[in-house]
Order: structure tokens, then sequence, then C-alpha cells
């Protein structure tokens, strides 16, 4: 075989080309006694080329005839048109290149050209019948046609040489585009009638140089009969073990993946192929192709690039030359067969194993393969001392021949399954009976597999249905005839199976199938597909075996499943109506089905527009309470994310929500009885069930009973809120989460139905000391704001008893730790007009304020209590006297006492050392002045950047002079000259602290009262008291509160003078000399 492959061609080339060009320059054609004629070409200039015309003859022997039964065309003389764009002739130059080169003609040797021949016109019928074309000059070797934009359909050029056919249909797109057809002078030709339009060509002929051969195709006569004895020996040798399964043949050119098929074959390639391919069909051989994958793994020989890189490291283009790197030693090769197709692109099989030795040719593929073009490369650079790594991947295409008696080995096995398929659904239509081949093939794909493939029940029983074998049809549903979906046949699978075989064999077959429906809803899916198919038969029997059909499947369901409702409930009424929905189907629902299905077969039974509203109602309401009989809602794990609804209590609302919208009262009532069943639970699960089942679901039949009552039941909803509430108010898990769950059930309890629930259990509970303030706050809040929706209703006088309980309760309870506290809680207190709470409030504020420290006065306190308490004694003057002014002056007076504190003595001795202190230098005049006038805002002095000796001089007379008032730290800079910080002692900040605090009770004091006598009224007994605190002078005269301005403290630095007998200053250097 390889020999005979490898037979010397004579001039390879194709016998014919067709190439389209969809940017070909306009000719802009002239025609004598015609004029300009454009393209793409309109009907007018059609019509005015066809006056110019002539019938076109053709020849016979050696005379030339005209008959429009052989050939119908019009032409004009080329030496009557002219083509005037410029464009054109290069243009043609091209084409003719390109064709040459198809055809195999030596341009070098043939130097062909071409003559302007004929324009031919062709309209409606044209056409020729088949004709080789006579030679016009000794030197003609081929045609050249080139058809010109225009709007036409049908025309096809059929081609046949040395038993090899081609067909060009150029009609395509053919108003845009330019079509080049060439074909040798002794090729057979063929025009088919046109069907519409007008199609306009320029005919050329082509020529070659006189003292050259005349260029023709071989007709590879050796080539053929090598390849033929090759293939009838191998097909011999059939039974014998050294013949080979197949043969693999490395083709000229690499095809892509999506261009690998027969008619995407080129040159050498495809003269070959054809051949092979007419004499494989008579000998049934088939062909296929496929790719050769191979990898080589190496060392790359990079080393003299790694020594140019180095001396010219930097500059441009100094990078590694990854395209001229090659293998210094190749380690690994991995060899694979891939992509096997058959001749028409249709795919196998990924993969294909093959025997390199004894299979494929040329035996040295591996070499020869990596003699060629790789397809990509990896290459990773030299590294130190070690070469660097360089992976190729090679890719040609194979030819892959097989006989026919190893289809299965070659072609169906493994992957190559779907394959087989494909290959009966193709054959089978061609070929009414089925040949020994085929029902091979059959056998193959009905053998019995762990799960048969949809494809191949459906592809055996199309077969059978084409040649009306019923046993076949038969047995192919015997082996598989359900999917998850339903039957595997569709409509038209039934109807051409029903043609085909007759209605006995037919229903025969598919009772067996129905017995054998794996749920209800692949049975009724088929029922209802046979119904559809029987509507219009009126033979009875067809009727009667379809009824008795669909009552066994209705009278027999097997276990329900979601997606078989949309058929049960219409092929129900259909058959047997509302009686046969409520008598057959409702029982067998109820009794086998779980309560998902009976929910959601309840609300399909609402939507179908079958039964009468009555009995609708009546049916719903069984399924219902069967649901809810059957449901467990508190199935599921009660971890969930922080915000999210507890999965039990979603499922439980869900329910109702289902029960409400098909309006059953008693299911809604059967539901709620189910969430009341606490039997078996521990204390912690019942209060942790009550805080995330019960409380959502009551909040959301609260929200449905807020739109009106509808088909809720009442007295079971009243219950289950009573033991909701009674549960959740049980355990006290915090002050902050139990107020908000207080506000979530205070919201339940203000609707009209449950407003006993306020007095009967929420009060109680809340006004219990555990419960905290903020749940007590909340609960006087909704009463309050329920108190003033009501107007003047019977109530209020029962809500304000309540509000005020909670006030009281709430005035003991509420934490006093911040001033802003204290004014919160007495804001909310006369809010309530609760003055009995806010005497009881103001007394516990006084005896906290008694004990209260610093901390209390340090963090936040400002006059805003005192003031605030005094606008509340102004403004809220209808609750009464609840004793402000008594806290106000304890407010002041504990403030004087742990705040403000004793005036701190002057005590110069802290100052004595400043009187020798002399130095005039910057720095000391600096420091002086800021101890002579010290800022507590601002209570050191940093000295930045003055230097080591500088710094050592600060030093020495701080710690003579200032030792009691100053003290000082070194500033370090990095690399630079250091600095000193100077800081106040806290005995020279104590004036400074006090003389601020004094301020802010003056300014607290003259904010508080106008005058001395509102300012007595107010304080009382510790009017006197606090002022001598404040060291504020009494004024009796004016009765005014004097408005104090602190002024500095008398400095006791010595003053220096111009003068006097002062010893000399000793000379500091700077740093800057």
């Amino acid at each position: 075989m390889e020999r005979a492959l490898y037979t010397e061609l004579g001039t390879i080339g194709s016998f014919s080309v067709c190439k389209t060009y969809d940017d070909a320059p306009n000719p802009s054609l002239r025609i004598q006694d015609v004029g300009i004629v454009g393209v793409p070409l309109s009907t007018r200039d059609a019509e005015a080329i066809k006056a110019k015309a002539e019938q076109a003859p053709f020849g016979v022997r050696e005379r030339t005839i005209i008959d429009t039964d052989v050939r119908d065309t019009w032409e004009i003389d080329a030496s009557t048109v002219f083509t005037t764009n410029p464009r054109w002739k290069p243009f043609i130059e091209n084409a003719l290149v390109e064709a040459c080169e198809e055809m195999g003609v030596n341009m070098i040797t043939s130097r062909p050209r071409f003559d302007p021949y004929k324009l031919l016109l062709y309209e409606k019928g044209s056409h020729f019948l088949p004709y080789v074309d006579t030679e016009k000059a000794d030197c003609m070797f081929a045609t050249m046609i080139v058809v010109l934009p225009s709007e036409f359909e049908g025309g096809e050029a059929c081609l046949s040489h040395a038993g090899s056919h081609v067909t060009y249909d150029c009609s395509k797109n053919s108003l845009h585009t330019t079509t080049v057809m060439t074909w040798y002078a002794d090729v057979v030709h063929e025009i088919k009638p046109l069907t519409s339009g007008y199609r306009l060509a320029l005919s050329y002929n082509l020529m070659h140089v006189s003292t050259s051969l005349r260029p023709a195709l071989s007709d590879h006569s050796d080539f053929k009969e090598n390849v033929r004895s090759a293939l009838y020996s191998w097909r011999q040798s059939r039974h014998k073990t050294l013949a080979p399964q197949k043969i693999l043949y490395l083709l000229e050119h690499q095809y892509t993946q999506s261009s690998l098929r027969g008619s995407a074959l080129k040159g050498v390639d495809d003269v070959r192929v054809s051949m092979i391919r007419q004499m494989a069909d008579d000998l049934r051989f088939h062909l296929g192709l496929a790719t050769v994958n191979l990898v080589c793994h190496g060392h790359a020989d990079d080393y003299p690039s790694y020594l140019h890189r180095l001396r010219h490291w930097g500059e441009s283009g100094s990078g590694p030359d990854t395209d001229n790197v090659d293998f210094q030693e190749i380690e690994t090769e991995e060899f694979s067969i891939i992509d096997f197709v058959d001749f028409e692109g249709v795919s196998i099989s990924k993969s294909l194993e093959a025997d390199i030795e004894d299979e494929v040719i040329p035996g040295n593929i591996v070499e020869e393969v990596q003699m060629g073009k790789y397809s990509s490369q990896e290459y990773y650079g030299h590294k130190a001392n070690a070469a660097g790594s360089l992976s190729r991947t090679y890719r040609r295409t194979l030819l892959v021949i097989w006989p026919d008696y190893n289809d299965y080995d070659v072609a169906y096995r493994g992957e190559g399954f779907n394959y087989a398929c494909h290959n009966l659904e193709s054959r089978s239509l061609t070929s009414k009976k089925p040949t020994e081949d085929l029902l091979r093939l059959v056998d193959f794909i009905l053998a019995p597999r762990v799960e048969p493939p949809i494809r191949s029940i459906r592809c055996v029983c199309c077969a059978a249905v084409h040649w009306k074998d019923g046993a076949l049809w038969k047995r192919a549903l015997g082996v598989r005839f359900w999917n998850n979906e339903g039957p595997l046949l569709d409509d038209t699978d039934l109807s051409s199976a029903l043609e085909a075989f007759g209605f006995q064999e037919w229903h025969e077959t598919l009772g067996l199938a129905l017995a054998t429906s794996p749920g209800n809803k692949s049975r009724l899916k088929l029922l209802t597909k046979l119904r559809d198919l029987l509507q219009k038969a009126d033979d009875g029997p067809h009727v009667a075996w379809l009824h008795s059909q669909i009552a066994e499947a209705l009278q027999n369901l097997k276990t329900p499943q979601l997606d078989d409702i949309e058929l049960v409930i219409p092929l129900s009424h259909s058959h047997g109506g509302a009686r046969f929905l409520e008598e057959c189907i409702i029982p067998q629902i109820i009794e086998i089905a779980n309560a998902p299905y009976l929910f959601c077969f309840a609300e399909a039974v609402t939507e179908f527009p079958g039964p009468e509203p009555a009995i609708k109602s009546k049916l719903v309401q069984e399924l219902l309470v069967s649901a809810v009989s059957k449901a467990n809602f508190m199935n599921k794990a009660t971890e969930e994310r922080l915000g999210s609804l507890n999965p039990n209590a979603r499922d439980l609302r869900d329910g109702l929500a289902r029960c409400l919208n098909l309006r059953c009262t008693d299911a809604v009532a059967a539901v709620l009885e189910k969430a009341k069943d606490l039997r078996g639970l521990t204390p912690k699960q019942i209060n942790e069930r009550s805080i995330t089942v019960l409380l959502p679901v009551l909040e959301f039949l609260c929200d449905r009973l807020r739109g009106g009552p509808g088909v809720l039941p009442m007295q079971s909803l009243k219950s289950f809120a009573e033991l909701t509430t009674s549960l959740c108010l049980e355990d006290i898990p915090g002050d902050k989460i139990y107020a908000v769950r207080v506000r979530s059930l205070v919201k339940i309890a203000i609707l009209d139905d449950f407003r006993d629930l306020l007095g009967t259990i929420l009060l109680p509970r809340v006004l219990l000391p555990q419960a905290g303030p903020d749940a007590q706050l909340v609960l006087a809040e909704e009463l309050t704001a329920l108190s003033e929706r009501l107007g003047d209703h019977t109530e209020k006088a029962k809500l304000r008893t309540m509000v005020l309980s909670l006030a009281n309760e709430y005035a003991y309870n509420v934490i006093l730790y911040t001033p802003q506290s204290l004014i919160d809680a007495l804001r909310i207190l006369i809010r309530f007009r609760a003055a009995e709470a806010c005497r009881r409030f103001v007394n516990r504020v006084i005896a906290f304020i008694a004990s209260a420290d610093a901390t209390f006065f340090a963090n936040d306190f400002d006059d805003s209590l005192i003031l605030s308490l005094r606008e509340f004694a102004l403004s809220n003057t209808e609750i009464g006297d609840i004793g402000l002014n008594s806290a106000i002056g304890a407010i002041t007076k504990r403030w004087a006492s742990v705040v403000l504190g004793s005036k701190p003595p002057h005590n110069p001795s802290y100052y004595v050392a400043f009187q020798n202190w002399y130095c005039r230098c910057p720095t000391c005049l600096q420091t002086k002045v800021f101890l002579q006038d010290p800022r507590l805002e601002s209570p050191t002095l940093s000295l930045e950047r003055i230097g080591a000796q500088i710094k050592r001089h600060m030093e020495e007379v701080l710690t003579v002079f200032a030792f009691r008032v100053a003290s000082f730290t070194t500033i370090h800079t990095y690399r630079g000259p250091q600095g000193l910080q100077i800081c106040l002692t806290e005995l020279a900040k104590l004036p400074l602290i006090w003389r601020r605090s004094q301020q802010k009770g003056l300014k607290m004091l003259s904010e508080l009262a106008s005058d001395e006598a509102q300012l007595r009224s107010i304080l009382g007994e510790d009017y006197e008291g606090i002022l001598s605190s404040l060291d504020v002078p009494r004024v009796w005269d004016t009765g005014e509160i004097p408005r104090v301005k602190v002024e500095p403290e008398e400095s006791f630095i010595h003053q220096e003078t111009d003068g006097g007998n002062e010893p000399p200053l000793k000379k500091v250097k700077t740093e800057s000399g």
C-alpha cells in the first residue's frame, strides 16, 4: 500500500478552479453601438445587450451550428467589447496566476496569457448541454469565464474529467461578487438552465507559448492501478491475521479542526484522495481524516544566543530570539492521533489508537512530522549554566482508510458509538430494505449496555419505520422506551410508526411500554401524545383502546411527583369530569402523596378551569386538611444567620399563606393547632421556638388581619396569640433584647381583637422589676400612642392607668450614669405627665448626686444638666412642683465640692529662685515669658534644634531657678541639633485649673438666674455656700450677680530693671556662632 500511495503522479492540479471575489473592480464595460454598461447588471442594460448580441453557436466536428435545444445563450464578439477600467487587467492577470497554480500549470515554462473571446449573456432558460470546448488556436489549453455582478438564480456549472465531477454554483450573493471559473480545454462542462434573472460573463481563452508543451492533466493511470491493486489485495486478505485493521497515510498539508473534511483538501492531497475515494467506494472501503499530534520536549540549543544577550544587555532587541531557537537534545516525544472524523467532517471519536509500525505511512512518521513546521512552541530561556527548555507541538493531517468489515473496530467502538448511530440514520434513509451490513449495525447498536443512549433507540426506531419492520421497532422499544422526561419518541415518531405498521401492531407495542412506565408523568405524557394523535380517528377500536389505557393509568397512580400534576388534573377531568376527580383521583392522592404534593395539587385544582366552584372548594379543602395533617413544619435545623428567618417559621408561614390564599379556614386552624403542640420539648426549646417560630408566624397573621379577617379562624388565632405572648415574656434574656420583643408583642396586642392581652399578660409581666426600664418604656410609649389614637374612647382611662404604673416603675428602675441620661429620663417622664413618677425620679437624682464623684462631672458634664432642669421647671408647671430646684441646688453644691474644690493658695516660694535668674539670652527670655504668663491650653514650650550647648545651659538654669514650676525633656532629631521641651509642673497648673473651673461655675450661675433674688430662690440655703466656694464677693446693694472677669494672677517672677547691681551674664554661644 505504501508503494502504491507514493506512485509518481503526472501533472498535479485540479482540472478546474472556481473562486469568488467580493473586492473585484468594476470593468467599466463599453460595447460598440450600445455604450457603457454598468454592473451589477440592470434589466435595461441586459435588454440593450440582447438587442446587439447574436445567438451563440457551438462546434460539431468541423461545423459551427446554432441549436437552442443544446445551447441557448447570447454572445458578442470581444472585438467590440472594451474594459475601460485600468484596474481590470491587473485583476485578470492575478486571477490567471491563482487559477494556474491550482491547476498545476508551470508558470515558468508555459508562460500563460489570456485572450478575450466573447461577452456572454444568459437569461431565464439559458443553458448549455454537456460539451467539450474546441481549441480556437494551437496554443489554447483552458477556458476562463468571469461572471460579473448581476442578480440571477440557477445556471450551475457541472464539470467532469477522468471520472471526477464537480459543480460550481455562483448564484449565491451574485449581485455583489465577481466569480472566476477556469477549466482545461478537454473538460466536459454543462451549464444548467438559469431559473431567473440575467447573468453577464466575459469569456477568455488561456494560451501558452508555442515552444512549450501544452499544459494538461495526467489521467494518473499508474497511481490508480497501483492503489486499486493494493486495496483489492487487502480485501482478499480479510481473514488473514497479518492484514492491517486500517491504514493511516500522511497528507502533504495540515488542515485545522474546523476544515477537517474531504471538501477542504487542496492541491496534491485533493488529487490523490479524490482518486482513492473512487476506488474505495468500488471496493467497499471507508475514508476518514485525523490529526497527528506530536509534542517534543528537550533542551534548547540557545547558548550562542545567551552569550549574545550578555554582550548586548540593555540594548534594543537584546531579548531572547525564540524564533531561531532549536533543540540541542530531544528528551521525550509524545505521539497521538486525535480528532478522528469521517469524510464529511462528522466526528467519529476524539482519539484513534494506531500501530505506528504496521498501520501508519510512512513508517518514519515521527521524523517526517518533525521535519515540517511546528504549530506552537514554549521556550524557557537559558538559566545560569543550564540550557533553556524547549517544547514544540507538531500537527499534520492523516488520511484514514479501512475496509467496511472493520467498521466496528475502527469507527464504532468507544467514542465512536454516536457515529454508529449517525451512520445508521443516514444510510437507512437511502435504503428501502436493510442490508446485511445495516442489520449487523443494528445489532451492534442494540447490544446490552449499562445505560443505552437515547439516540441509539431513536435511530433504530426511525430505521425500522423507514423499512416498515415492526419486529425491529418492538425490539428497539424493548431495550429502552422511557427517559426522565417521558417517552423517547416524539409525536412525529409515533405518527410515523402508526402509519408504517398499522394500529394492531402499533398499539400492542405501546401497551407493553405503558405497563413498564417508571412514573405517572412518563405514562400520562405518552397517553396525552396518543390522544392527540388519535383524536381524528373515528375507528372504534382506536378510541376504546386509548380510553382503557387512560383509565388504567389514572385508576392506578404510582408514587406522585410534583411534575406530574400538570398532566394528572387535565387528563382526569377530560376523561371523567369533576366526579372522576372527586371519586377516583383525590382519594388516591390523599392516600399516597406527601404534604408538598398535596399543597401543590390543591393549588392546581383551584387554578384549573374545570369543576364547579362548590365542588372545587370541597376538593381543595379535603386536600389541604390532609396536607396539614401530613406536614412537619418543625423538621429543619434552627441554626440560621443573624437577621434571617428561621426555616421552620418560613415553612409554617408558607403553609398558612397557602391555606389563606385558597380560603380554607379549617386548614388554617389545623396549622395553628400543630404549631401550638409543644409536647416533648424542654423549657429551653419551648422558649427558642416561641421566639424564633411562633412570634414571626403571629406577626405574619396579624399583618393579614390588618387587611380584614377574611377566612382567618379568629378563635384559634386568639388562642395562638395568648400562648405566643405568654411564652415570649417568660424568659428575660436582657433589657435591650426584651424591649425589642415587647415592642413586637405590643403591636399585636393593640389590635382590636387582641386588646385583652395588654392587661392580662403584657402589663403584669413588664411591670416586674427584672423586665427592665427599656421594656417598661416601650410599653408605655405604645400605650400612650394608642390612647391618643382612640380619642374619647372608654378605654382611655384604663390605658392612662397602665401608663402611670409603667412610668412609676420606670422612674424607679432607669439607670442613672451620666448627666445626659438624667435629662433623657426626666424628659420621658414629663412627656407621660406622670407627676408622681417625676417626683420619685427627682428624689433618686438628689440621692444619686449626693454620692457622685468627680468622674460623673468630669466625663461630659456641662451646664446643660442644670439649665435643662431649670427649663423643665419653667415649662412644665401643669404637673406641679416636683422638686427640681432642690435638685439644681444639690447638683451645683456637689459640683463645687468635688470639681471646683478649695482655691489653691498663691505660694511665692515657688518663684523665689527666679530673682537670681539674670541670664538675658534669647532662649532664657523666651522661657521666662512662658513661665511668667502660663496658659492651661498650652502648658508646654518646645525649643526646637537649639543645639547641645544651649540645651545644657537651659537644663542648668531650669534646674536651679524653676525646678518647682517647670520640668524638661530632650527633643531628639535625626542628624540635627537637639532641642528641649519645657512643661509646667502640676503645682504650677493648679491655679490655672481652679481658675478655669471658677469661670465655668460663674457662667453657669449667670445663665441660671437673672438677679440675686431669683438665684437665692433657686439655690435656697445652698446659695451663700456656693458663692463662697466660687470666691465671689456678696453684692447686696444691687441685688445682681456680678459678671466676674478673672484676670491672670500677679506674677511672682522678679521684674528686671535697666540698672542695678546685677552680676554680668555668662556668655552663651549659640548654634549660629
